[in-house]
């Protein structure tokens, strides 16, 4: 209630165009890191499979001038399996040639099946996370 009230407030002054929020700020850190793989797929040894992982709002990405690449559907986000939102890069490293959206997702170890943990909501543009852009 605290933080929806003081995002509503931020949001009410005249020059602000959009509010946000985020566990992890940009240029902070890499907030938490996990291995992934495709739902199915195990992790390969040598691939760089480390994914930087953020909790944001809705508003977030407008807020950081993020484009959305496809369609993120708020609604989905409420309902299992938990539902993520993919940078453009990520996107392309694990499914070079489909559309991600939609795609299940799930943490994995060298040599282990990731299992289907997560499902792409969402694919914005890049950004930037320790003065390096965000591989994936």
């Amino acid at each position: 209630m605290l933080i929806r009230g003081l995002m509503e407030s931020i949001r009410a002054l005249p020059a602000v165009e959009s509010v946000g929020l985020s566990a992890f700020g940009v240029m902070r850190g890499r907030g938490i890191v996990m291995t992934v793989a495709a739902a199915g797929a195990p992790a390969v040894p040598g691939d760089n499979l480390n994914t930087s992982v953020n909790y944001v709002s809705p508003e977030y990405f407008s807020a950081m001038g993020m484009q959305l690449l496809e369609d993120l559907r708020i609604a989905d986000l409420t309902s299992k399996p938990r539902k993520i939102v993919a940078n453009h890069a990520f996107a392309n490293h694990f499914f070079p040639h489909t559309n991600a959206l939609g795609a299940q997702v799930g943490t994995s170890e060298q040599g282990r099946v990731a299992g289907p943990e997560y499902v792409i909501a969402g694919i914005v543009s890049n950004a930037k996370y320790v003065s390096q852009s965000c591989t994936y």
